[in-house]
């Protein structure tokens, strides 16, 4: 009995055991069936998903191949009729020119500007500073003409070459006439001296040029300062200056013919370096030729030797028909699918962001890609005071001088280092020696001075005099000029054709009242630069319609705030109000910042070049260069899709209004614009709750279901507008008949106005 009951047990064992395996086996088999079930069941969704997807695309594609048609039609008719309008301008403009009968040349035929240098070049008559002055005038014209034609990119590159050349021969010979009026003022400084001093102390100006020149003809050493109140321009005199004969030249100019000489002044793209494939001998390549002309013939021959196989049965499908199990469905052949043609706009592929050169000059030379001159340049320089006139019984002797041209005064000063200039920018018990007074008055420049120069003697007293110390000069900034902190003082190196700050150092800069402090030991040509990229990125823009044809640009930039309007084919700065004038009591001074320098362009209406130099030489710069996201922190966007949305945005400028979109910069998208858009018709403000925010890439247009104060992005589309190719496709379907038929009289002038200034701020990447 034992012995059956451990078999028995040992049976039970073995069966529980088994049926435990065939549990799991069927659990195994049905978890093996579920899943199989789960995958195609999840292959046919997204099977379909596939297909819808694809129809979908297939039927966007379609959209936008006639979308695309629709407004390549339209813009290529604009872009046809600019082209023909300027095409004739041109002509016309040329005519005007061969039919001028006043006697200036043509500055782009050769023969004519080498007669009109030489003939100015050789007259010796008109070589007093008024008549200089005047001659400079049709000079600066033929510049501006040159300067025109470079522009225009209708030159070849030889032509570019010789108005080049042309222009740096006129501003020689400018500047050659200009030192010829000096020395000839210089030579008559007796004539022109002060009545009370007894030193030659005077101002001659244009509208572009101004000469003051300082001769010390009388040789009084308590002369120890000197102004020109006309000019806002004060000096001391170093006691070694006071007893001999010298003068002081003070060349101020408008235009700044320097900066372009400099290489700093260009952007030099990065060149990658194309992979170049490897290049097999002759005899390789021959032999290569061979041994596959071989394989290939034993190829055939293998071919025609293998037996041809019978088709054999799909196995699988006979054990699931065995087993009873229907077999899966073979996948049917999908059908040809209908091939449709590649828009133009698809065809060109988005270029990388380009790179450039690195600024590798020294530490004391200004990077022009980062740096401008702003204001007037100034010439600087200490020359001999020539021989002066002498009546003799009747006769007047006067010594000349071959050539004609004034001579620098041996005068050396000691040299600013920085360690000097380190000490100096630490005031010491007697306070700061080498900057004007406090509280002083910016017009009475030399009692600042006079000032100075007590101060320095008592400084002085427990230190060595310094033989030849470096001259002090106080400049007043002209009121035009916006600067937005201390400019930097550079000296312009004919040599090495570069500003340098070397021996230069500010010792005091008075916003409010606009006057410069500095001392140089360096003398020549002065620049005053500030930063390029100052006021970007920018914070908000706005560009919303004034009527037809009409729209206006605002920009916030980080120092100043400007508006822009555009009529027609020209641009202005708009009158500021009465009531917010700068000397209202309820003016916010933040956002007057900079406008009081912009006063002498209000109103005035101009072509969008000429508002882009004006706003530059007034210290306002809204417009990046080329490389200019090296110096400003900004998205990396397609510079196609950006581009195409400029002129988009222009066509529909005056009937939509935009706006500035903080998603644009922190969706780090490269091929996505975000703006906020939406239709209005009046000239006023737009509320902010009537803008929609819209995604824009190369291939659509999508109205967001979010707004722009939304705590979290989301791409998800409104469902209330569909699918387009473009913004003016997209405005087509939601914007009133009204809107359209303005849009209808958009002409080609204003469409490139717009453009022309959307293209030069750059707004969607530079905020």
């Amino acid at each position: 009995m034992p012995s059956s009951g451990k078999k028995g047990g040992k049976g039970d064992k073995e069966k529980r055991k088994r049926e435990a395996e065939e549990r799991r086996r069927i659990a195994e088999e049905e978890e093996r069936i579920r899943q199989e079930q789960e995958e195609r069941e999840r292959r046919k969704r997204e099977k379909t998903e596939a297909e819808e997807r694809k129809k979908r695309e297939k039927a966007e594609q379609k959209v936008r191949i006639v979308e695309l048609a629709q407004l390549r039609a339209l813009l290529g008719g604009y872009h046809a009729s600019r082209d023909a309008h300027f095409a004739a301008l041109r002509r016309d403009e040329r005519w005007r020119r061969y039919l001028r009968c006043d006697g200036s040349p043509d500055p782009v035929v050769l023969p004519e500007i080498n007669t009109y240098m030489v003939a100015w070049r050789e007259d010796d008559k008109r070589v007093l500073i008024e008549d200089v002055l005047e001659d400079s005038k049709p000079c600066l014209g033929l510049i501006a003409e040159l300067e025109d034609h470079l522009a225009d990119d209708e030159a070849s590159p030889e032509q570019v070459r010789q108005y080049r050349g042309t222009i740096a021969d006129l501003q020689a010979l400018l500047q050659q006439k200009l030192s010829r009026a000096t020395y000839e003022m210089l030579r008559r400084g007796a004539n022109a001296a002060d009545s009370e001093t007894m030193n030659l102390q005077a101002v001659w100006r244009s509208d572009t040029i101004c000469l003051c020149l300082w001769g010390n003809l009388s040789k009084n050493p308590r002369i120890k300062t000197f102004e020109f109140p006309e000019s806002g321009i004060g000096f001391d005199i170093p006691k070694a200056l006071t007893k001999v004969g010298c003068a002081y030249q003070f060349l101020l100019t408008t235009f700044d013919h320097y900066s372009p000489q400099s290489a700093s002044f260009y952007a030099v793209p990065i060149k990658k370096e194309e992979e170049v494939e490897p290049v097999v001998e002759e005899a390789e390549a021959a032999d290569e030729a061979e041994g596959e002309g071989e394989g290939a013939e034993k190829g055939e021959e293998q071919v025609e030797e293998e037996p041809v196989r019978e088709p054999t049965m799909d196995l699988m499908a006979e054990l699931q028909r065995m087993d009873g199990e229907e077999p899966e469905e073979k996948e049917p052949e999908p059908e040809p699918e209908e091939e449709l043609e590649t828009p133009e706009e698809d065809l060109c592929v988005s270029p990388p962001p380009m790179e450039f050169e690195d600024f590798d000059g020294e530490e004391d030379a200004m990077d022009l890609r980062g740096y401008h001159t702003i204001g007037p340049v100034m010439q600087f320089n200490i020359l001999q005071l020539p021989p002066q006139p002498q009546n003799k019984r009747g006769w007047t002797i006067v010594q000349h001088l071959v050539p004609p041209q004034p001579v620098s005064f041996d005068y050396h000063p000691q040299p600013i280092v920085r360690k000097e200039i380190e000490e100096l920018q630490q005031p010491d018990e007697a306070g700061d020696v080498n900057s004007v007074t406090e509280g002083s008055n910016p017009t009475t420049v030399s009692n600042q001075l006079t000032a100075t120069s007590t101060q320095q003697q008592a400084a002085n007293k427990k230190q060595p005099e310094i033989e030849n110390p470096p001259i002090s000069v106080s400049f007043k900034l002209p009121s035009n000029v916006f600067y937005a902190e201390e400019p930097k003082v550079a000296c312009w190196d004919a040599e090495r054709k570069e500003w340098r700050t070397d021996g230069i150092e500010v010792t005091k800069f008075d916003e409010d009242k606009r006057v410069l402090n500095f001392r140089t030991s360096v003398f020549g040509t002065l620049g005053f630069l500030q930063d390029f990229h100052i006021n970007m990125p920018f914070q908000q823009w706005e560009l919303r319609p004034l009527g037809t044809r009409s729209c206006r640009l605002s920009i916030i930039a980080s120092i100043n705030e400007v508006a822009i309007h555009v009529k027609e084919d020209l641009v202005c700065i708009p009158e500021t109000p009465s009531d917010a004038a700068e000397d209202s009591p309820e003016a916010d001074p933040e956002v007057q910042l900079g406008k009081r320098e912009l006063s002498h362009l209000e109103g005035k209406w101009m072509p969008v070049r000429s508002l882009i130099a004006c706003l530059r030489a007034a210290g306002v710069n809204l417009f990046p260069r080329e490389d200019s996201s090296k110096h400003v922190d900004v998205p990396d966007k397609s510079s196609i899709a950006e581009q195409r949305l400029y002129e988009q945005m222009a066509l529909l400028s005056p009937v939509m209004a935009f706006a500035w979109s903080r998603w644009n910069s922190e969706i780090k998208d490269r091929e996505s614009l975000i703006v906020q858009a939406c239709e209005h018709m009046e000239d006023c403000p737009v509320n902010e709750d009537d803008y929609y925010l819209f995604t824009v890439t190369r291939r659509h247009v999508r109205r967001l279901k979010i707004k722009e104060f939304a705590e979290e992005f989301s791409d998800e589309p409104d469902e209330a507008v569909g699918y387009h190719a473009d913004f003016y496709n997209s405005f087509q379907e939601f914007s009133s008949q009204e809107a359209k038929d303005r849009v209808a009289e958009v002409d080609f002038q204003y469409l490139k106005t717009v453009t022309d200034l959307l293209s030069a701020t750059r707004m969607l990447v530079f905020s």
